[in-house]
């Protein structure tokens, strides 16, 4: 059958495993899943979280490389959860 997960389906075999179809529509659902929370974090959404903590402006420590920085480590968090 044709569904969202077949080319992910097609990749698990051909590195030699075999996932039933339900294992496949949850694996799909996750990087899916995944996939739309990558999107929301961004610098702007970094930056504006940041700036929602109560007394850090006062501390002058929001800089673009403690920005970048951030998202980037949240990135690698989602791309390789624990």
């Amino acid at each position: 059958p044709q569904y969202p997960g077949s080319e992910i389906k097609q990749i698990v075999e051909y590195s030699g495993l075999f996932l039933g179809d339900n294992a496949v529509r949850t694996l799909t659902g996750l990087i899916e899943k995944q996939h739309q929370q990558a999107q929301v974090i961004c610098v702007d959404n970094v930056l504006a979280l940041l700036q929602r903590v109560p007394g850090i402006a006062s501390l002058n420590i929001i800089d673009t490389q403690l920005v970048e920085n951030i998202t980037g480590h949240l990135l690698r968090c989602l791309a390789a959860p624990v």
